[in-house]
């Protein structure tokens, strides 16, 4: 008996040494060499587990990090190389991150824990070596800000212009010297339309200008986005060198067996020197909230007649530069407020309109010798006069009713004070009650611990506990089922979803494949496909293998050249050197490598 016991240890360790030891843990760069502020790929793939914790991820002096997210992945491939059968399965889960180096040198990743059920598994160390950027004649970039010298606090306007001599795919910048002392500002301008060439620049899509630019004698055809930046300390400032990254289109693809030929390119920008004045003390406004520039307001009132405590909504209109990131002016410091007007607690949000922006906030009369809502101030620095001004808005008429004030005596139901209780006492007509003796009018109040847990509260106290966590489980599990489902259910529909756009009429063919391409990827991983880059959706396809990735990278980089290009989708010819990239036939080309893409995720048959 205590043989086939050991026996049964034995196994079931062995058995759970033998699961555990199927999990593995492996990092990966998509490249070991990258220029400076080029994006690089960093993959931690768990496999033999589809809910490990994520990894935390140190600083790395030298690096930018960010975190793309994570998601589970089932594939299996099967190669036979000379007769021989190799098989190649994954099942768990992917961590992504991006990966930038901010000069040359070479940079380690450490080593990085990733805990499963328990039990801490390390990746081995990254190397990855950064290269400086190099001038390119194909490729320029430029930096350039319309003041040299401003206030802390006063918006300066920095335009970032590429300018091509070919067609490239959709380029990617790095800008440092931004964080942590600049801030970036709403300027109100509109989205990027569909179509439009747009850049991403510090985690915004910036709609560009298309012209022309001569350097060294070298007509380009430019591209040109503004940022609007705020310094927010005094001190002198160098902005970039800024990089761009991008595919140079060498030479196009003849016949479709072909690929298109292009190279990488990296380049650098001229540096922007910005010196910020500190703002002068003097004559500072107490409610000063650190506008910079000329301003005007105004205000309107829902209401003219109210009673005391009745809302109004009073809305509060500010123009000036950059209405997008001027903040809502604090009522609570307004002095002409004070004592006669009670201010809603909620933090409005600007409502931003062409050259201004609307804030609209509550507002209660505490008593009806109020005769108007006063004017607002709104105190600014004027860089043209060098001093501290406040605009006001004007006064606004307002008639407030009495209110009756409710008493004790309308609980009555009677007006004027409420009756004093009478002190007169009252005999009792009964007499005096009869007391009762002996042993029938005794009750046994002797602790009982049976008859405690049977009765009503005690079994209420023993029931419910158990029962109250048995529900919480049985909702926990429904959501998470729900969720589960609702996840599934996303990631089933994605090619329906994705053939159904290419299968729209389009005069634009490389848009749809590209649109489409991003709709299949964001909707297998969860994110917003119309935030996706060509490089973030390119990497949502690294779990159906290396080859599928690539004709899919190679198809986006196609439709980005035929947007940079300037030419139509379906005819050569067209700005910078680009030709026709993507025409009709392109359509069914993304059709079939979605399915190909699907088949491999899903594990379904062909």
């Amino acid at each position: 008996m205590i043989r086939a016991i050991a026996r049964s240890l034995a196994l079931v360790l062995l058995v759970a040494s033998a699961a555990r030891a199927e999990v593995t843990v492996a990092a990966k760069l998509s490249t070991a060499t990258a220029y400076a502020g080029e994006p690089v790929s960093l993959t931690i793939a768990v496999n033999g587990s589809r809910a490990p914790e994520e990894p935390i991820m140190p600083p790395v002096a030298g690096l930018t990090i960010r975190a793309l997210g994570g998601q589970d992945v089932s594939r299996s491939s099967t190669t036979i190389i000379n007769g021989r059968v190799f098989e190649d399965r994954f099942d768990g889960y992917l961590f992504q991150y991006e990966l930038a180096g901010l000069a040359p040198g070479e940079v380690t990743i450490p080593a990085l824990d990733v805990r499963v059920d328990g039990r801490v598994y390390q990746t081995q160390p990254q190397t990855l070596r950064v290269l400086a950027p190099q001038k390119d004649q194909d490729v320029v970039l430029r930096l350039e800000a319309d003041r040299a010298s401003v206030y802390a606090g006063e918006p300066v306007m920095l335009r970032v212009t590429l300018g091509l001599g070919k067609s490239v795919n959709a380029a990617r910048f790095t800008l440092p010297g931004v964080e942590g002392v600049f801030e970036v500002a709403t300027t109100g301008q509109s989205a990027p339309r569909r179509g439009e060439v747009s850049f991403s620049l510090l985690d915004r899509e910036v709609p560009t200008t298309r012209g022309v630019v001569t350097v060294d004698g070298v007509e380009y055809t430019a591209y040109t986005a503004e940022l609007a930046l705020i310094p927010r300390r005094a001190g002198s400032f160098v902005i970039g060198p800024a990089t761009a990254a991008c595919e140079v289109m060498v030479a196009e693809r003849r016949t479709i067996f072909d690929r298109d030929v292009t190279r990488r390119a990296v380049v650098p920008s001229n540096p922007v020197r910005i010196e910020v004045r500190p703002l002068p003390t003097e004559g500072r406004p107490p409610n000063f909230n650190g506008l910079v520039g000329r301003y005007l307001i105004s205000t309107e009132a829902s209401e003219s007649e109210v009673s005391v405590g009745d809302p109004i909504r009073l809305s509060i209109t500010v123009r000036g530069p950059l209405p997008g990131s001027v903040p809502a002016p604090d009522l609570e410091r307004q002095p002409a407020l004070a004592g006669d007007f009670r201010v809603g607690a909620e933090q409005p949000k600007g409502i931003i309109e062409p050259g201004r922006v609307r804030f609209d906030r509550e507002l209660r009369a505490q008593h009806d010798r109020v005769t108007e809502i006063p004017p607002i101030e709104l105190p600014y620095f004027n860089v043209e006069t060098g001093r501290f001004e406040v605009a006001r808005s004007d006064a606004i008429p307002l008639r407030v009713r009495p209110t009756r004030t409710v008493t004790t005596a309308d609980g009555f139901g009677a007006v004027g004070e409420a009756p004093a209780p009478s002190g007169v006492l009252e005999s009792n007509s009964e007499g005096i009650a009869h007391n009762f003796t002996g042993p029938d009018a005794l009750h046994d109040q002797r602790f009982s611990l049976a008859r405690s847990v049977l009765s009503p509260v005690g079994v209420a106290t023993v029931v419910a506990p158990p029962a109250l966590y048995a529900g919480l489980g049985v909702i926990a599990l429904v959501r998470r089922s729900s969720q589960s489902g609702s996840d599934r259910r996303r990631r089933s529909r994605a090619l329906v979803t994705a053939r159904g756009a290419l299968s729209q009429p389009s005069d634009a063919p490389a848009a749809a494949v590209s649109r489409a391409l991003r709709l299949y990827a964001g909707l297998r991983t969860g994110r917003n496909p119309d935030g996706l880059t060509a490089q973030e959706c390119a990497d949502a396809f690294a779990p159906a293998g290396e080859s599928l990735q690539s004709r899919a990278r190679e198809l986006l980089a196609r439709c980005d050249a035929s947007e940079y290009g300037g030419a139509s989708s379906s005819s050569g010819g067209g700005g910078g050197g680009g030709g026709g990239v993507i025409d009709e036939r392109s359509i069914d080309e993304a059709s079939r490598l979605l399915g190909e893409i699907d088949r491999v995720l899903t594990g379904r048959k062909p």
